[in-house]
C-alpha cells in the first residue's frame, strides 16, 4: 500500500544530510555532476532533496505554517528521482515517496498552490487536467478502433489526446502497419499521474478505479502506452494503491516494439540517415523498480534506434539512471513554467554538445517541454518522439 508521511518518520529523522542526493552517481559519472533541477535553479539548500526532507520532518512536528514560500519549495520538485537513485547507494531512502507523501499531507491541510487547485477541479469534472471536453478525447482517433472489442488497448493519455496528438496518431499508425488488432476506449480517463505526483491521492484513486474497471469490463488483456507517466502510474501506482495484480499486462510502446523486433515481427526497411541522441524519461527510467532496485526501460529504446538503418546513436554524458530531467514532471510545468523550460534548456544544451542532428525521447510530456526549450532558446536541433522515427523506418 502507498505510504503516508508518518510512515517515513524513521527515514526522515535519520537522514544524515550527507548531500549525496544533490549529485549523480559519481562511480558511473567519474565526476561530481549536479542531479537536482530545482536545487540548481534556485541555488538554495531548501530546494534540494535534503532541504525538503527537513521540511517533511518540520511539518510532521507542526513546526511550519502554510506560506507561499513553503509551497514553492515543496511543489517545485519535478519528482524526477535522481536524488533517490543516489540515496539508494547509501541510505536507500525513497526520497520521491517522502516528497509525494509530504504533498499529500499539505493537500489535507489545504496548503496547495492555486494552479494545482484548478488542476484538481478540471480533472474531477472533465477527467483531464487540460480543461478540455471529455467527449473530444478521441476525436483524433481512427473510428474503427474506438471501443472495437480488441483485447489489446492503446491507452493514449491526456497529453497525447489533447496536446501532442501527433504522437498518438503515429502510435496508432504503427500498430495498424504491423497488424496489431487494438482498441482505444472512449471512456478512458486521466491515469491520475498529475494528481498522485502532487499529493491529490484520493482523486487519483478514483481515476485509477475507473480505468481498471474499464479495462476489465472490456476484457482487455494487454495495454500499450506511449506516455511514460501513464505507464508508470499503471505499472507502479495502481498496484501500490490496491495491493493486487491488475489482471492485464502493461507495456510502454518501446517495450512492445522491442518484443516484436526480437520475435522477428518488426523490421525496418527505410533508412534514416541521422545522428541522434536519446533522452531517458524519468517515469520509464529511474521510476521503474523491482525489489527496490532501478530496472528502467533503458535498453529497449536504444536497441530500436540502433536497428533503424542509417541511425547513429550518440549518448549524452548524463544518461539512463543518471539522466538529467526534462523539467516538466511533478506538477512543475503547470506551476513553475520558467523553471521547467530552463531545466529543459539545460538538457537541450547537453544534446547539442553531442553534435547530433536530433534529440529523441519517448514521452509526450518530455516532448512538449523539450520542444518549448528548443523554440524559446533557438537551438539548432530537431526533436522526435521515438515512434515518429519508427514509423518513418517501417
Amino acid at each position: 500500500m502507498k505510504k503516508k508521511l508518518e510512515d517515513y518518520w524513521e527515514d526522515v529523522v535519520t537522514c544524515g544530510h550527507c548531500r549525496a542526493c544533490t549529485v549523480m552517481n559519481w562511480h558511473v559519472m567519474e565526476e561530481w555532476v549536479p542531479s537536482c533541477p530545482a536545487g540548481e535553479y534556485w541555488d538554495w539548500e531548501a530546494f534540494y532533496c535534503v532541504g525538503r526532507i527537513e521540511m517533511a520532518r518540520a511539518v510532521m512536528e507542526d513546526e511550519l505554517e502554510n506560506s507561499e514560500l513553503l509551497q514553492e519549495i515543496v511543489y517545485s520538485c519535478t519528482t524526477c528521482g535522481a536524488c533517490a537513485a543516489t540515496c539508494l547507494i547509501f541510505k536507500g531512502m525513497d526520497t520521491v515517496g517522502v516528497i509525494e507523501a509530504l504533498r499529500e499531507e499539505m493537500v489535507k491541510r489545504e496548503w496547495m498552490p492555486p494552479r494545482h487547485i484548478q488542476l484538481v477541479k478540471d480533472t474531477e469534472s472533465l477527467h483531464n487536467p487540460y480543461a478540455e471536453k471529455h467527449e473530444s478525447r478521441v476525436e483524433w482517433a481512427p473510428k474503427d478502433v474506438i471501443d472495437s472489442g480488441a483485447k489489446t488497448a492503446y491507452f493514449v493519455g491526456c497529453t497525447s489526446s489533447y496536446r501532442q496528438k501527433d504522437i498518438a496518431k503515429t502510435t496508432a499508425d504503427i500498430l495498424k502497419k504491423i497488424g496489431i488488432e487494438y482498441t482505444i476506449l472512449k471512456d478512458e480517463w486521466c491515469c491520475g499521474s498529475p494528481l498522485l505526483r502532487t499529493g491529490n491521492t484520493e482523486l487519483g484513486k478514483k481515476l485509477a478505479k475507473h480505468n481498471i474497471e474499464l479495462m476489465k469490463e472490456n476484457g482487455i488483456e494487454e495495454i500499450v502506452f506511449s506516455c511514460a507517466g501513464c505507464y508508470r502510474t499503471f505499472r507502479t501506482d495502481y498496484q501500490e494503491m490496491f495491493d493486487e495484480e491488475l489482471g492485464f499486462k502493461v507495456y510502454h510502446i518501446v517495450e512492445y516494439l522491442y518484443k516484436l523486433m526480437k520475435d522477428g515481427k518488426l523490421e525496418f526497411k527505410n533508412p534514416i540517415n541521422m545522428k541522434v541522441t536519446y533522452h531517458d524519461p524519468c517515469h520509464i527510467g529511474r521510476h521503474i523498480k523491482k525489489n527496490g532496485l532501478i530496472k528502467g526501460i533503458f535498453k529497449e529504446p536504444r536497441k530500436i534506434l540502433e536497428a533503424i538503418p542509417g541511425i547513429e546513436l550518440i549518448e549524452m554524458p548524463r544518461n539512463k539512471e543518471n539522466a538529467w530531467c526534462c523539467g516538466a514532471g511533478g506538477g512543475v510545468k503547470a506551476t513553475f513554467r520558467d523553471f521547467a523550460v530552463e531545466t529543459a534548456n539545460d538538457r537541450i544544451k547537453e544534446a547539442v554538445e553531442t553534435e547530433a542532428d536530433a534529440l529523441v525521447s519517448t514521452c509526450p510530456f518530455c516532448a512538449r517541454n523539450l520542444m518549448d526549450a528548443i523554440e524559446e532558446y533557438n537551438h539548432n536541433i530537431e526533436f522526435y518522439d521515438l515512434v515518429e522515427l519508427v514509423n518513418k523506418a517501417l
